[in-house]
């Protein structure tokens, strides 16, 4: 049970006494309810059908029900229907939300349809009661006045003129909004309007008006998809669409898309012409700020070289985790990205994670909000690596990269990492050719850990700034034969099997710095890890583990050289 945005396609003006209108066809196959007027369903004072004004203060709702179940409907006019259900299949207290199919009779709605007096109020003088208080300055709820699908895209400027190039429609079977800017899809969104659908534009003067024309109907071979249904693939618009930073935050349930543009001239400030107000009602919202606190679905910045950061606005419903996904990086170029959290006091390079799970608590008002997050840009660094590989060679990981040019680097780090989180240093390599030169470079790791293993290039400019290669893994199942047989004669383990415990007899002249042992499983999953100070004798409690044959292994902490590995049988 939810509002659904609704238009309708038939003319009220030419209804005669033997036709209802549209409020009360409705009315025909669900239970409409109102707070005052006349011809509603008694039971109830819930405003089922409510119009949206632009001209009502934020401080208020800017919904308002409508006054009578006869009143006309302007074509072109959109509205919102509380659906609660066919109001064939109960009362207006038990009525099951099944499906229910809105049938019209009327004179069909066709040729050119002007909606005018679109309302534009600056509401610049009113305070807000926080900084991420929604915006609503000239949005105005219309809705397609055709008994066929159209596309906004084929309406031509001249007769929207002083309507912004972005559609905001309903997500049915979630919730906020999907659609397109300038062209541009987001939230899986399309050009394309539904017959019976309403949805939101933007306009930037008072007064303002927009037409409908045959010309704007969809003809192509390919049936859209269908009103309130799921939205599927993204519409490709143009093919001269802009690059763009695309960030999405992701909950259990729903994901929210906010969208950067980066262009000369461009405004810090919000720009009706450039920019997209966000509109919110998702279980997670996510917008990014504009100079003077404007949040942002579609954000239209100067060029990178004149911005040093952007802040993101984050929020949700419930406390709990969530995500925040950077799905597009395109319009980024080799500049370096970082986000900043302020909460956790930490800075995460974006490229190298690209996706940041963290946890919003909405009894700590620093844990959302516009103030936790700000993404950083630095200069780019100049090397450009034009091959990274990493292959899995015996018991080995086998690391190349070539570069083209090396102006302004210093040296290579080569980085490793079981959990694609937490990154180690295994060597650092200094940079070969004189800046412009190409160099080919080569790095074997001979221990890498049993299981999937994560390589970077961390690349440190002379300056010291830092960027980073993609990330690439490999899996090492199981160690060489050789390398493990090898390995056995070092060490005695036992008793064996065992029910509770093991004892490691280990070789002389090991680390004395200290080992670690750990323990996997027979699909090369670590189960249990203990570092201990050097001595001939170890005692490793196994008691929780489950009956199974295990492989013990055991290196020195300084190198991860491997002393020695044995096999066990937990009882």
């Amino acid at each position: 049970r939810r509002y659904k945005f609704v238009s309708s396609p038939i003319s009220d003006a030419t209804a005669n006494g033997l036709l209802k209108k549209t409020y009360a066809q409705i009315q025909n196959s669900i239970y409409v309810t109102g707070a005052s007027g006349t011809g509603f369903d008694s039971g109830a004072t819930t405003n089922t059908i409510q119009t949206y004004d632009e001209t009502l203060s934020p401080a208020v709702y800017s919904y308002k029900g409508i006054a009578n179940i006869s009143d006309a409907v302007t074509p072109g006019i959109g509205f919102v229907v509380f659906y609660r259900g066919n109001r064939s299949s109960g009362s207006l207290t038990n009525t099951s939300p099944a499906n229910v199919t809105l049938t019209y009779q009327g004179t069909v709605n066709q040729g050119a349809v002007t909606v005018s007096n679109l309302k534009y109020t600056n509401y610049s003088s009113y305070v807000y009661p926080s900084a991420t208080f929604i915006k609503s300055d000239g949005l105005n709820l219309i809705g397609n006045p055709y008994p066929c699908t159209i596309d906004f895209n084929l309406i031509d400027t001249l007769d929207r003129k002083n309507i912004s190039k972005t559609v905001y429609v309903g997500r049915p079977n979630s919730s906020g909004f999907s659609g397109i800017v300038k062209g541009v899809a987001f939230n899986s969104g399309t050009s394309y309007i539904q017959p019976g659908q309403s949805f939101f534009v933007q306009t930037t003067v008072n007064n303002s008006s927009i037409t409908f024309r045959e010309s704007c109907k969809y003809n192509g071979s390919t049936q859209p998809m269908r009103l309130l249904s799921t939205p599927g693939s993204k519409i490709t618009t143009s093919s001269k669409l802009p690059k763009l930073l695309r960030i999405n935050l992701q909950d259990a349930l729903n994901i929210d898309e906010t969208l950067v543009e980066f262009k000369d001239k461009n405004k810090t400030t919000f720009d009706l012409n450039e920019d997209a107000s966000y509109m919110g009602g998702s279980t997670v919202s996510l917008s990014s700020v504009a100079t003077g606190g404007d949040q942002l679905l579609y954000n239209g910045m100067p060029s990178i070289s004149e911005l040093n950061d952007i802040k993101l606005q984050v929020n949700a419903n419930l406390t709990g985790d969530v995500k925040l996904n950077f799905t597009d990086l395109s319009a980024i170029g080799n500049y370096q990205m970082f986000l900043k959290d302020a909460y956790l006091n930490q800075v995460v390079d974006v490229k190298a994670n690209p996706t940041y799970q963290f946890l919003i608590d909405k009894k700590v008002p620093e844990s959302f909000g516009a103030s936790r997050f700000t993404i950083q840009f630095k200069e780019p660094l100049y090397v450009q690596i034009s091959e990274f590989n990493v292959v899995k060679v015996k018991s080995k990981s086998d690391i190349k990269w070539n570069t083209e040019n090396e102006f302004n680097t210093d040296h290579f780090e080569i980085e490793r990492s079981t959990d694609k989180v937490t990154f180690k240093s295994l060597a650092t390599i200094s940079k070969q050719t004189s800046d412009m030169g190409a160099s080919k470079y080569n790095f074997i790791d001979d221990s890498p850990e049993i299981g999937v293993n994560y390589y970077r290039l961390k690349q440190v400019s002379v300056d010291g700034k830092i960027t980073y290669s993609d990330t690439l893994s490999v899996l090492h199942e199981k160690m060489d034969v050789a390398v493990v047989e090898e390995a056995q004669l070092k060490i005695r383990v036992y008793p064996n099997p065992t029910v509770d415990k093991v004892v490691v007899k280990l070789p002389d002249g090991s680390d004395q710095n200290g080992i670690t042992m750990s323990v996997f499983d027979m699909q090369g999953k670590k189960v249990k890890t203990t570092s201990y100070e050097y001595k001939n004798e170890l005692e490793q409690n196994v008691s929780e583990l489950p009956t199974n044959i295990y492989l013990l292994e055991i290196r020195e902490n300084k190198t991860n050289k491997l002393i020695g590995t044995s096999k066990f049988l937990k009882q």
